[in-house]
Parts: structure tokens; sequence; C-alpha cells
């Protein structure tokens, strides 16, 4: 047992999510205001996306976890042996998940009996005089998709070349990151 309820998963997203907050701050401060390229503040945004998805991976681990430690029944009762080995498979799955998309995310929550597709809906504000839109799970699951099937590789792609160099110059299959 992790001992993990969800107001703990909670505020350990929180804590942890507040670095990209950090992060996002120091580039905003970053820079000479010169006009050209800003090498070092990319650098940043690379690491803000590394850190969401971390502590995205996290959450979704904490947050499985506390479902599974609060569906436990107690030791004296016939359904706890199989319990242990559901918790035990679920306990592994958590272990192993280290792609946090959108069908692996849901997939593992619906490993302890909870299903947050209904959640991904919801009405928001898109500011500059666009009125409320209402954001569907299929939108939901295509931009954590493409933010998760996207940084990993984007963190691993060569360094960009000096500044000096043009994107002609950048080795096939990769972009300059500005």
């Amino acid at each position: 047992m992790s001992g993990m309820d969800l107001a703990t998963a909670a505020e350990n997203f929180k804590r942890s999510i507040v670095h990209c907050d950090n992060l996002v701050t120091v580039h905003r401060r970053a820079g000479t205001g010169d006009r050209g390229r800003r090498t070092e503040e990319v650098s940043i945004n690379r690491a803000v996306v590394v850190i969401a998805v971390a502590t995205w991976q996290a959450a979704i681990q904490d947050m499985t976890l506390a479902c599974l430690d609060m569906s436990s029944p107690k030791a004296s009762t016939e359904s706890y042996p199989a319990y242990r080995v559901i918790g035990g498979r679920v306990r592994k799955e958590v272990g192993d998940f280290a792609t946090p998309n959108a069908e692996n995310a849901r997939r593992l929550f619906q490993g302890v009996g909870f299903d947050p597709r209904g959640s991904w809906t919801w009405k928001t504000y898109g500011g500059r005089g666009v009125g409320p839109v209402t954001v569907r799970p299929d939108e939901v699951e295509t931009k954590l998709n493409e933010w998760f099937d996207g940084a990993p590789r984007d963190c691993a792609r060569p360094r960009d070349p000096p500044a000096s160099q043009s994107s002609a110059g950048l080795a096939p299959g990769t972009e300059r990151f500005d």
C-alpha cells in the first residue's frame, strides 16, 4: 500500500507544476531585448515541456495509486487476496507507465475503475473577444497526444546550430526552435 490519497496526489501536482511557472518567469526576464536569435531561452522552453510532462506522468501515477488504495478491502475479508493480486498488477502497470499519452492515461485510470474521459469536457473563455468555448474529450485527447508525443522528441533533437547557419544546415528530419 502506498498510502496515497487524492488530496496528496493533487498537492504533489501543484507543488511540482510550480517549477514550470517559475521557468516561464525566468524566460520572461531573460534576454537583452536586442534583435536576433535567443538560443538560451529555447532551452528554458524545452525544460518547461519536460517538467510539465514529468509532472503530469507523476500525477497520473499518484492518482491511480490513490484510487487503488481507496478501494482496498479490509485484510480480513474474502476479497482481500484477489485485491492483492489485482493491486500488484496495477502497481506494476503504474511502474511501467512511461508514455503519458491520453490513451495510456485513460487505460491506467480505467484499471482502477475510473474513466476520466467524462471529465475532459469544460467551458473556457478564449479571450480577446472570443466568447465561451466548449472543449470536448476528443479535443483534449488530441492536444494531450500532441504535447506528449512531441515532448520527448523535441528534447532529444540535435542541438541548434550556431545562429550564423541557416535551417538548411540542420540534419534531415530536424527543425529549428525559435
